[in-house]
């Protein structure tokens, strides 16, 4: 993201964290959006972010996944600017504050060595150097502040103001293996991090054993080898899946995180044969369904559906298929009732139509072949 876009996003960022959680901070009581001349400037960051996202468009500095955050991004944005000019304060406030977790979601998709000094300021900024040490970690992600998030996270970890519980429930053992592993390549660190919290004397016994699982997996990380990014993630999964023994399994997280980080370099290669792109995307999808920390941004089901329109043909599109009705399913029904959304029932009815009438009489009645 370029200059402008990263200053619109550093002072959302900030505000997120001054205005807290939708509802914390009441009108007349230091809201920024109840000042005239704060809420323009508000408007003018949120305006200068969209105009960059829409620059971003079919940017060659993006891959079709960064694409994916960036619509979601830009999608939250609009929302936000009209939640602010139509004075829906509390709206705005909970959509700045989830952007955090698109800028995290697209930041740690692939290596970088870019540094942006603005997010150091930000960082130092009392209003985020005063925030609790989880959101200080997560915004120092989207600050592209990388090498602070990790340290941030390793001073979490050993931090007794924190439950093990707490910290694990927070997803920030996921946001440290992701940046860790996809963003730094840095598979020692996260040795040295994770051993450091399966010390603690709280831990409960069922997350040590996943723990050491992770350290394991990490230690032997140069065994799994292959001529692309795919067929590594391939073996990666194969793996990861093989020590998925019941529901809620963590086990093989940290396979699944380096699966991610094999098929996201691969992305970066461009390839070209259309069904070696849908099995990119598709495998992409599941590890994202092991690894994805955040019900906002929708990786896993983008993924997935990008697999089948990708190569509808495929043998693997009936099991993308699959799987994403499934995450919809699961999703969307439950307490709220038995149905989908009218627009995700389209979303399905669409991509079964394109399987259909691209598949033979004889393959789309097996479902296909792995």
């Amino acid at each position: 993201m370029g200059s402008r876009g990263t200053r619109a996003l550093a002072f959302g960022l900030g505000l997120a964290i001054v205005a807290g959680p939708a509802g914390a901070v009441e009108p007349g009581d230091g809201d920024a959006y109840e000042d005239p001349e704060e809420r323009q400037e508000i408007l003018g960051a949120l305006r200068a972010l969209s105009a960059r996202l829409d620059d971003l468009e079919g940017s060659e500095e993006l891959t079709a996944a960064h694409q994916t955050v960036r619509r979601s991004l830009g999608d939250d944005v609009a929302s936000a600017i009209d939640e602010v000019v139509t004075g829906r304060y509390a709206g705005a406030r909970f959509l700045i504050g989830q952007m955090t977790e698109s800028c995290f979601a697209c930041h740690t998709q692939q290596p970088t060595e870019h540094s942006f000094d603005l997010g150091t300021s930000l960082l130092e900024s009392p209003a985020i150097a005063e925030a609790p040490l989880p959101k200080r970690a997560l915004v120092a992600v989207a600050a592209r502040q990388f090498d602070t998030s990790l340290a941030l996270h390793e001073e979490l970890f050993v931090d007794r103001s924190y439950s093990a519980m707490e910290i694990a429930l927070s997803g920030a053992l996921e946001q440290y293996l992701k940046i860790a592993i996809r963003v730094r390549d840095e598979p020692a660190r996260a040795i040295t991090g994770l051993r450091a919290f399966r010390q603690r004397s709280d831990l409960p016994r069922y997350l040590a054993s996943e723990i050491g699982v992770w350290i394991g997996t990490l230690e032997n990380e140069s065994r799994v080898v292959g001529e692309t990014g795919l067929v590594r993630a391939r073996e990666w999964i194969r793996r990861g899946r093989s020590r998925t023994a019941y529901p809620g399994d963590q086990q093989g997280l940290a396979h699944f995180v380096l699966a991610s980080r094999d098929l996201h370099r691969h992305l970066r290669t461009e390839p070209e044969d259309r069904l070696e792109l849908a099995e990119t995307f598709y495998w992409l999808g599941l590890a994202e369904i092991h690894i994805g920390l955040s019900f906002w941004v929708s990786e896993a089901e983008d993924f997935l559906e990008k697999s089948i329109r990708t190569a509808p043909e495929a043998d693997l599109a009936p099991q993308a298929y699959a799987a994403l009705e499934a995450l919809y399913v699961t999703g969307f029904t439950g307490s709220s009732g038995t149905h989908l959304p009218v627009e995700i029932e389209r979303k399905l009815e669409s991509l079964r139509l394109l399987i259909d009438e691209t598949r033979t009489p004889a393959s789309a009645e097996d479902g296909g072949t792995t």
